[in-house]
């Protein structure tokens, strides 16, 4: 079997801690005779799974949005930057447009065997790379002080629709947090912040 998220696993866990000569080794390595950008690998890796995400590998492509938002955090200038360069935007938003329907039956069945232990947890598993996408977007834009990797990202990014992802996870995985501005907000302010293209019941949580 693949061995792909074992691998993302390792490369991220050497970064953790915001290890900067790491972070720098795997874009660019002085001492070998050829070295390897794993940054735009990575990346790469991702824009060839973006179109194909299915309840078999979405984990990988978690495993590697994970790993990309470790190699840039602290920040490592240089990483984002050639993050930035790379289709990671285009493909975030592809990700933050997938649904978590379970695959119809004929997709189904090239799925394979494993497809029945994983289709209950798909839209699970959805979010959570969604999620995962998200912060690797944020890791991108941590202390940024010039306007490229902004610009960059805007051009490849649906804005309203990064706002309504975040607010559906915000919903999802905080909505403790939304039952707070639902205490202490008057009507006419939560009709104001209904985010639009949500159910009307975006504000209906407990917490």
């Amino acid at each position: 079997g693949s061995h792909v998220d074992l691998v993302l696993r390792f490369m991220q866990l050497l970064c953790e801690g915001h290890n900067m000569a790491l972070q720098h080794y795997l874009r660019h390595q002085p001492s070998s005779p050829r070295s390897v950008d794993l940054i735009s690998g990575v990346a790469g890796y991702v824009d060839g799974l973006t179109p194909n995400i299915n309840p078999l590998n979405v984990s990988f492509a978690r495993a590697a949005m994970d790993a990309l938002a470790e190699f840039v955090q602290n920040p490592c200038r240089q990483n984002q930057r050639a993050l930035a360069d790379t289709k990671l935007c285009a493909c975030a938003s592809q990700i933050l447009d997938i649904r978590g329907d379970v695959p119809t039956l004929s997709e189904a069945s090239l799925l394979g065997g494993e497809l029945a232990a994983l289709l209950g947890d798909y839209e699970w598993a959805v979010n959570e790379l969604k999620s995962s996408t998200v912060t690797a977007l944020l890791a991108m834009l941590e202390c940024v002080d010039n306007r490229y990797i902004p610009e960059r990202m805007l051009a490849s990014l649906d804005a309203s629709q990064l706002i309504d992802n975040v607010n559906s996870l915000l919903r999802i995985y905080n909505p403790s947090l939304l039952a707070q501005l639902k205490r202490e907000w008057d009507e006419g302010a939560l009709a104001l912040h209904v985010p639009k293209n949500l159910p009307s019941d975006f504000w209906d949580v407990e917490g």
